[in-house]
């Protein structure tokens, strides 16, 4: 019932949306004006004229500059794919993509400035497929985004933070993986005793899998660098503590295995998480505080 009421907003929305698509092109073929050679010509030397005021009141290296210049480089060129984009200008677009989709549409049809494709766009936010857990490329992203190989001994420690957040329930068809997104995913471990807790207590019969209703997110944050970078998400129910120990774990021994040193685990004061400093402690070991625990993996 939920993915038909779904189904039928997507549709109402497409709908929704081509009227205004519609509109907006009634009224540019009645109120717009087309320029003709002679006038794109003038337009385009009041660009050039203006192009030195530009760079005297924007110094170089400024976002200003570099959008200015980037948008007369694209009004210059005959084929719109042959435009090579600045990275800061592909980041501000991303930004303005992600915040509001249809605006940025709008914005690059009307025709005011000249913008990248959501084609090009979806490359960038995409050059990670988006997965739950761990995921192969993320260490070799992770690596370069810190820089790692000119960081020095000192500049390697680095917090594994991790917290759940409240997500709404409910089910996406990806169409690139031909799945059902939605359901709790964590290790195989987990899943696999949550699917014998769910047989054991029916009848015999297999159940549903239950919907994730939060996400458990693991960050990365650097001590003495600027460092932040999500490392892993999975989608939960509420992850209790023997859930969280192998996810930890993990995630601590990849960081090792990268080179970064893991100093600390940052999380709330939950029961699950205490639970959780209580499994990782020496048991044989007393004196210890209970908020210290040995890294296994330096």
């Amino acid at each position: 019932q939920r993915v038909k009421s779904r189904t039928a907003e997507i549709k109402m929305l497409k709908a929704a949306n081509e009227r205004l698509r519609e509109r907006v092109a009634q009224l540019c073929q009645q109120d717009g004006v087309a320029l003709d050679e002679t006038l794109h010509g003038d337009i385009m030397s009041m660009k050039n004229k203006h192009t030195n005021l530009v760079h005297q009141k924007h110094k170089e290296g400024s976002f200003h500059r570099l959008f200015w210049d980037q948008q007369m480089q694209a009004a210059r060129q005959s084929d719109s794919r042959q435009m090579r984009w600045h990275p800061q200008v592909i980041r501000w677009c991303l930004h303005l993509r992600l915040v509001s989709g249809g605006g940025y549409r709008l914005l690059r049809e009307s025709g005011l400035m000249r913008l990248p494709s959501e084609r090009t766009l979806r490359d960038y936010t995409h050059y990670v497929p988006p997965q739950t857990g761990f995921q192969n490329g993320v260490p070799g992203q992770l690596a370069r985004e810190a820089k790692l190989d000119e960081l020095e001994d000192w500049q390697k420690f680095v917090c594994l933070t991790y917290d759940e957040m409240k997500i709404k329930e409910g089910l996406v068809y990806n169409k690139y993986t031909d799945q059902l997104v939605g359901f709790v995913a964590l290790d195989n471990v987990s899943d696999r005793l949550l699917e014998f807790e769910r047989l054991c207590q029916s009848d015999g019969t297999m159940q549903k899998p239950d919907l994730a209703s939060h996400m458990l997110v693991l960050l990365v944050r650097g001590i003495f660098t600027t460092l932040k970078f999500p490392l892993a998400q999975f989608p939960t129910t509420g992850a209790a503590s023997h859930q969280l120990y192998p996810i930890v774990t993990e995630a601590a021994m990849r960081l090792e295995i990268m080179g970064f040193k893991v100093m600390s685990l940052t999380s709330d004061g939950s029961s699950p998480n205490r639970k959780l400093y209580r499994l990782m402690r020496d048991p044989s070991d007393d004196t210890t505080p209970g908020y210290c625990c040995p890294n296994p993996f330096t």
